[in-house]
């Protein structure tokens, strides 16, 4: 859009930084983020280190709930851990906002579990395999779609009792697929 006065375009609002012009410089700022929070640092969580209390988090939803649907969300959710991960997008950000963060902030999908991935046809009548699900969307640092995605790899191994190495290898295929896609 340009400045009607002049033909410009118009000037970038204080405080929002648009992105660095070339490859190279988002490169190189992207790896300046690994100051912030080493690569070797995002895989771990500490129960202490959480900041937010889960049932007070739930609680506090269910304020902003059909109250006649809260008990048999509640029920749904208690029928398994799975049940439970994919109705707890809202806790599971208490995790990693107690860590340190990228600072990469972004429109998070806020709910990027496993079942929330799959295919869907374009106007163009191509298929695509990407997230389907942005009822729990909010910004964030890019970092937490991609912690709750691995996390719904553990819960589903888990739940089907997938023994920790092919667990472990499966988060790991699935983080690194992320990495690879990542434009940059």
């Amino acid at each position: 859009m340009a400045n009607s006065k002049s033909g410009a375009p118009p000037a970038p609002r204080a405080g929002l930084r648009d992105l660095a012009a070339t490859s190279r410089e988002r490169c190189r700022y992207g790896k300046a983020t690994r100051k912030r929070a080493p690569r070797g640092s995002l895989g771990y969580w500490d129960e202490a280190d959480r900041e937010r209390d889960a049932l007070v988090t739930m609680t506090a939803q269910n304020a902003i709930r059909v109250p006649e649907l809260v008990p048999i969300r509640h029920g749904r959710m208690a029928l398994s851990p799975w049940n439970y991960y994919r109705g707890a997008a809202a806790v599971m950000v208490g995790g990693p906002a107690s860590q340190a963060h990228s600072g990469l902030m972004v429109q998070l999908c806020g709910d990027a579990h496993i079942p929330n991935f799959g295919l869907w046809a374009t106007p163009e009548r191509n298929l695509l395999f990407d997230l389907r699900d942005f009822d729990e969307a909010l910004p964030g640092p890019f970092e937490w779609d991609v912690k709750r995605f691995a996390a719904s790899v553990v819960v589903a191994a888990q739940q089907n009792r997938m023994k920790r190495k092919l667990a472990a290898a499966a988060v790991a295929a699935g983080v690194q697929a992320h990495c690879r896609r990542m434009p940059g």
